[in-house]
């Protein structure tokens, strides 16, 4: 980290003054208080350094990630090799920005941290804006989870707007992540929620519970899949719709061809490059 960088040469000098204050003359120890007070300021603004430097030198994810996103994220593989590396740099950046707090176990893994960023930086990346500043707590449970919101309901994800935070089951988030063409995605359906809480203009197209037939051609998911993988009693067919263009745009574009479009104007996914 570069705050820790920084940190080293005022470590140094307290090092060496503290050696000399304790061998040749206790009065090196006032040579030594301006530099803790340096040290200290460091440790407190450490998150703001480290931002500041990597917003102008961005980091890029370890080698397993990026095998992880060329083997299973369709909307990774779609993008130039330029974006693709904005891509990485922007998900990384995310992971470093959020606050990941594990539930009912003691650490979550790595690999769930950066599936679940990975569907955030779908939706924004053509936003300035690389963090949902309201929402940079998210909570992770190991399995499917009951809540203060939905205390009879063992779900999978959730967004609680109150406190901005997010919920996800680690399990299932990484069922669509690895498997998305099999699995609907949970990550993404809750990040749609956020995204439009940011950019409310312009609205999604509506759906209504009357849509869910045609919205079960877009894919080999049905209402029944959704609703049990989701298992909330609440389920907005419209964030369904929104979630289903990003997972399987082939199928939404056929099935919905002027939803896609305005779908494509709203998240800015036109810009994406076809692969070849």
């Amino acid at each position: 980290m570069p705050s820790k960088i920084l940190a080293i040469p005022f470590l140094l000098i307290v090092s060496i003054a503290g050696y000399y204050s304790w061998k040749v003359d206790d009065s090196y120890v006032f040579f030594i208080l301006p530099f803790f007070f340096i040290l200290a300021l460091i440790y407190i603004l450490a998150p703001q350094i480290d931002w500041w430097w990597y917003e102008r030198y961005p980091p890029d994810v370890d080698k397993p990630v990026r095998k992880m996103l060329e083997k299973v994220n369709p909307f990774y593989n779609r993008l130039t090799p330029q974006d693709q590396t904005r891509f990485r740099q922007r998900l990384a950046m995310f992971v470093m920005g959020v606050n990941f707090i594990p539930k009912g176990w003691d650490i979550i893994p790595e690999d769930v941290k950066f599936a679940i960023a990975a569907n955030a930086i779908q939706l924004n990346f053509h936003q300035a804006d690389l963090l949902f500043e309201e929402y940079e707590n998210v909570v992770v449970y190991p399995t499917a989870f009951p809540s203060p919101q939905y205390p009879k309901h063992l779900h999978s994800s959730e967004v609680f707007k109150e406190d901005g935070v997010l919920l996800f089951s680690a399990q299932e988030v990484m069922h669509g992540a690895i498997k998305p063409r099999q699995y609907y995605n949970v990550a993404l359906h809750e990040y749609v929620k956020v995204f439009m809480d940011k950019f409310p203009a312009p609205s999604l197209p509506i759906f209504t519970e009357e849509d869910w037939s045609a919205l079960g051609k877009v894919s080999h998911l049905q209402e029944i899949n959704i609703r049990q993988i989701l298992n909330v009693p609440d389920i907005d067919p419209t964030i369904v719709a929104a979630t289903l263009y990003h997972s399987f745009p082939e199928g939404f574009k056929k099935t919905f061809p002027e939803q896609a479009l305005q779908l494509g104007t709203i998240f800015g996914s036109r810009r994406v490059t076809s692969a070849t």
